[in-house]
């Protein structure tokens, strides 16, 4: 069964991806890591977008990667919960309002190429420390496992959850989909055998 989103998070056109890096150790780590966020944001935007009217407009996804104390301060301000998570995703979109490029109040302020600008569709934050953590005890690199936390965020900005089993394992598959592409195998696979 395909996994179920909000139906009005209907998505069209391609996507720009900005990575913000407050946190060095990132770079100090993964010197490539903005080029990897890019490319594995856009892989999860190609599979999880609605594409039926690419050309329609453009969205842009905006990537921060941060420190566990920055994510927690936001998971304490804005989610009510006060430890650090591995990916925090903030949508611009709420359900019933529709993500189009055309009627939407909510513009960046960067230009395309073409002088429109591009809708942010939201936000991805994903903590330095917990990504660390959790990549060593699942034995996977650093690499990887960061491929996963941005494309699970990715498709949280598209309108995906995981709030029950059916749409939990639809995300799954998606995610596994997307990884796939950069041979990367089943994080999920991965993470029930390091549980065994």
């Amino acid at each position: 069964m395909p996994a179920r989103r909000r139906p009005e998070a209907r998505v069209t056109g391609v996507a720009e991806v900005l990575v913000s890096v407050p946190c060095g150790r990132w770079l100090q780590r993964l010197p490539g890591v903005r080029a990897l966020c890019r490319k594995a944001a856009s892989a999860a935007f190609e599979i999880g977008a609605d594409v039926a009217l690419t050309g329609r407009g453009t969205f842009e996804v905006s990537l921060v990667l941060g420190d566990d104390d920055f994510v927690r301060a936001l998971n304490r301000t804005y989610r009510g919960r006060d430890v650090a998570t591995n990916v925090l995703a903030f949508g611009n979109f709420t359900a019933g309002e529709a993500v189009n490029p055309a009627s939407s109040r909510r513009r960046s302020a960067a230009m395309t190429k073409d002088g429109e600008k591009p809708v942010l569709l939201g936000d991805v934050v994903i903590a330095y420390e917990t990504a660390v953590a959790e990549a060593s005890a699942q034995g996977k690199s650093l690499e990887a496992h960061l491929c996963h936390l941005v494309v699970h965020g990715v498709l949280h900005l598209l309108g995906y959850d995981h709030k029950d089993e059916t749409d939990a394992l639809g995300m799954e598959r998606i995610e596994a989909s997307v990884l796939g592409r950069f041979g990367l195998p089943d994080p999920y696979r991965l993470e029930s055998a390091a549980s065994d």
